[in-house]
């Protein structure tokens, strides 16, 4: 029998009551069709309130055993989602919310299929929603979600917006899933759940061979004012390595990264001397010959002078005519000496 709206909202309280006592007295599978109709028919003409009211009856339902299709139901409501405007789907957020972990599965799917951003940031917007509520869920999906990438890196983007540290544990195996995007969202929801107890992880990207990697991370700590000690000497290490590859482009963006970063962190550390004279080893393998003779000399000796003028607060102009001296101080004291002449002449 084909249900009209009209008829449906005028007898709608009586109907409730009809539902109700039916399947309360166990006839509910008589009932069932007709909840699945009347709720197709108040979604499709967006009378959201009262079908939050017939998902409650069918849930009352299930819970004295009635077998309830709820996959039905949910593609019933995410046609809604397809369909009205962007502005209107926000109405639908409350009875996902009710539907909890039963619309997890068919929004991940569509998640999947979703072209447009605005409406991919929704659903996501409405899965927060449902993990909030159930961290337990989410846990499970974490540890089983894998494919494809641009699913796990929403739902990694998810935990960061969770705000638990409960879930750290459970993304650190992204820290070596094979996709930039995953571990760029990664380093950022750790750093957003563990803030600067993060460094041990963030130490891990670090030491990743691919400079771009790196060079996101090091925007991240920047963002978001990570200044550890830890990460300033594994920073150190990485951009010490990268010498030999100076003229790449991807490698200079990320040395440019690795010097704004230590020049900002110096002065927020306990032990800035560690930093400094962990740079001193990056002047002593690169000494006079190397540096000097090199097709790509010009550019090391730049950035050198960049480095020297952030951690040293020192002008570059004035470092110059140093340069020689600096490059062959065999000793820390002595490298520090001379440091110590530029600024005092300076």
């Amino acid at each position: 029998m084909e249900i009209s709206i009209p008829d449906l909202l005028k007898n709608l309280e009586e109907k409730i009551t009809y539902w109700k006592t039916n399947i309360s007295i166990g006839k509910g599978e008589d009932v069932v069709d007709e909840l699945y109709q009347s709720l197709d028919v108040l979604s499709t003409n967006h009378f959201y309130g009262e079908v939050i009211k017939i998902i409650k009856i069918l849930v009352s339902a299930e819970q004295v055993d009635l077998s309830i299709d709820w996959d039905k139901i949910i593609s019933i409501i995410n046609k809604q989602l397809l369909s009205v405007p962007k502005s209107d789907r926000e109405m639908l957020f409350p009875i996902y919310i009710i539907l909890g972990e039963k619309a997890v599965t068919p929004l991940l799917e569509l998640l999947k299929d979703v072209e447009a951003k605005d409406l991919r940031y929704q659903i996501i917007t409405i899965l927060k929603e449902i993990f909030g509520k159930d961290k337990e869920a989410f846990v499970k999906l974490l540890e089983t979600v894998n494919e494809p990438w641009f699913l796990v890196r929403n739902i990694v983007f998810i935990a960061g917006e969770l705000g638990d540290e409960n879930i750290v544990p459970y993304l650190e195996k992204f820290i070596a899933y094979n996709n930039i995007k995953v571990k760029k969202e990664t380093a950022e929801a750790l750093i957003k759940l563990k803030g600067i107890n993060s460094a041990q992880y963030i130490v891990k990207f670090i030491n990743e061979k691919d400079p771009v990697i790196r060079y996101n991370i090091v925007e991240l700590l920047l963002r978001y004012q990570i200044w550890s000690l830890l990460i300033a000497e594994n920073l150190l290490f990485t951009f010490r390595s990268c010498f030999d590859k100076v003229g790449v482009e991807e490698v200079e963006k990320y040395i440019r990264g690795c010097i704004t970063y230590l020049s900002t962190t110096i002065p927020h550390l306990h032990n800035p001397e560690r930093v400094i004279k962990g740079f001193i080893p990056i002047l002593k393998t690169y000494g006079k010959k190397n540096l000097l003779s090199m097709k790509k000399s010009k550019t090391q000796i730049r950035l050198i002078k960049r480095l020297l003028e952030s951690l040293f607060g020192v002008e570059s102009e004035k470092i110059a005519p140093y340069i020689d001296e600096l490059i062959s101080s065999t000793q820390n004291k002595e490298f520090l000496e001379v440091l110590n002449s530029i600024k005092s002449k300076g």
